[in-house]
């Protein structure tokens, strides 16, 4: 079948991605049947050809030629579907990973990460696979998962070693402490900082392993979610006045990164929640 095929001819650098595509573009080929000509199927197949005789892998490349979906409707019916079913969210990582390739674009911001989480997920023991998508999703979830909080907890550092690299000392850099300033003014709130920059260390290295210990990422979650809660707390309470003065007092660490950074609450809550199963 043409859109097999185009599936196919995407993941032949690496038979076990290969796998993944053919488990998956059955389902959509069947879903959208008649809606994807032989001839908008071999247009895609050529234009990938000719990146490759190019020299130029056509992973980056839009499924579609001109980024035409023949099958948009389809495509979108299937996630409407998909949405409201009753395990749509172990259902997610098929949704991200199609949308994905019809962009053109890798799942991760970190594409070596992907390759390596989508080979992961491809070695899933064959036994697993053939108990069907009920007992293979959620453990594929939760593969997604860590590899999501590997990216972020490694984009989060680097915000702090920038963070930390501005101090005009370089004996001060690379060390989870907050200015002196802050700390003689207000040792409790440096102190939560101290917390949230220890356990955005300690959480990477948990992360990193093979089998992350889930009941340490659970404590962990938990302390980074408490001490923002506290510091998000004060800084609602002094108000923005004293916060940027604070700020200026304590050279170029701004207070409220703290306080208003979705991403680490975000990053907390998500850590919380892989550690719990949900």
């Amino acid at each position: 079948m043409p859109t097999e095929d185009l599936q196919v001819a995407r993941g032949a650098a690496s038979p076990a991605i290969g796998a993944i595509i053919q488990t998956v573009s059955e389902a959509i080929a069947a879903a959208s049947t008649g809606a994807i000509t032989d001839a908008a199927a071999w247009n895609a197949v050529r234009a990938d050809a000719e990146e490759a005789a190019g020299g130029t892998l056509p992973n980056a490349s839009p499924l579609w030629p001109n980024g035409v979906n023949p099958s948009a409707e389809q495509w979108a019916a299937i996630k409407w579907q998909v949405a409201n079913s009753e395990g749509a969210a172990d259902w997610q990582f098929w949704i991200d990973w199609y949308d994905a390739l019809l962009a053109g674009r890798t799942m991760l911001s970190d594409p070596a990460r992907t390759w390596e989480m989508l080979e992961r997920v491809a070695l899933i023991d064959p036994e697993t696979w053939d108990k069907g998508p009920e007992v293979a999703n959620p453990l594929i979830r939760e593969i997604w998962e860590l590899y999501r909080l590997r990216v972020e907890v490694a984009q989060l550092q680097a915000e702090k070693a920038a963070l930390l690299g501005g101090r005009g000392s370089e004996a001060q850099r690379g060390h989870n402490h907050p200015p002196k300033g802050l700390v003689d003014e207000q040792p409790e709130i440096a102190q939560q900082i101290t917390i949230v920059w220890d356990g955005l260390d300690e959480a990477q290295g948990e992360l990193e392993k093979e089998e992350p210990d889930k009941g340490r990422l659970l404590r962990i979650g938990k302390g980074l979610l408490a001490a923002l809660m506290k510091i998000g707390a004060y800084c609602g309470k002094v108000g923005d006045r004293v916060i940027m003065s604070a700020a200026t007092a304590s050279g170029p660490f701004i207070l409220d990164h703290f306080a208003n950074d979705g991403r680490l609450f975000q990053f907390a809550k998500d850590l919380i929640g892989f550690a719990s199963g949900g």
